[in-house]
C-alpha cells in the first residue's frame, strides 16, 4: 500500500508539460533577453538626443516692468508739492535659427504722470464752491 501512495503523490507533483512550436520558443527567448529589451530604448534615446541637439534654437523670451512714484515738496515747485508716477514696460525676444542667423525682436513702454494735479500747498485742493 505504501508503494501506490508514493507512486501517486510523485504523479501529482509533477510540472504540467506544454507543447511550444519554434516560433513560441524564440518569441519567449526574446521577451526574456535582456539585450533585446535594452534596444527597445534606443529610439526614445536617439529622439531625446535631437531634442537636445535643437534646444539651443529655442527663443528666448524677456519681460521687465517698473514703477516709481516720487513725492517731493519744496519752494521749486509750482504749488510746494509734486508727485510723479513713472511706469516702463521691456520686451524682447530673441533667438538663433540652425542656419546661423540671430533675430532679436523687442520693444519698450514708458508713461511719466502726476496723478494728483489737485494737490495745493501740500493739501487736497477743494473743487466744491466755498460754503460759509
Amino acid at each position: 500500500m505504501a508503494g501506490v501512495l508514493s507512486a501517486a503523490s510523485a504523479q501529482t507533483n509533477a510540472p504540467a508539460v506544454r507543447p511550444l512550436s519554434l516560433s513560441d520558443c524564440i518569441a519567449e527567448a526574446i521577451k526574456h533577453n535582456f539585450d533585446v529589451r535594452v534596444e527597445r530604448y534606443e529610439p526614445l534615446k536617439s529622439q531625446l538626443a535631437l531634442d537636445a541637439a535643437y534646444a539651443g534654437y529655442d527663443p528666448t523670451l524677456s519681460l521687465s516692468g517698473t514703477h516709481t512714484h516720487n513725492n517731493t515738496t519744496g519752494l521749486l515747485t509750482t504749488n510746494g508739492v509734486s508727485i510723479t508716477e513713472n511706469n516702463s514696460f521691456n520686451s524682447g525676444l530673441g533667438g538663433a535659427l540652425p542656419s546661423g542667423a540671430t533675430y532679436n525682436l523687442f520693444g519698450n513702454m514708458s508713461d511719466s504722470y502726476e496723478p494728483y494735479p489737485e494737490i495745493a500747498g501740500g493739501r487736497w485742493a477743494s473743487t466744491s464752491p466755498n460754503r460759509s
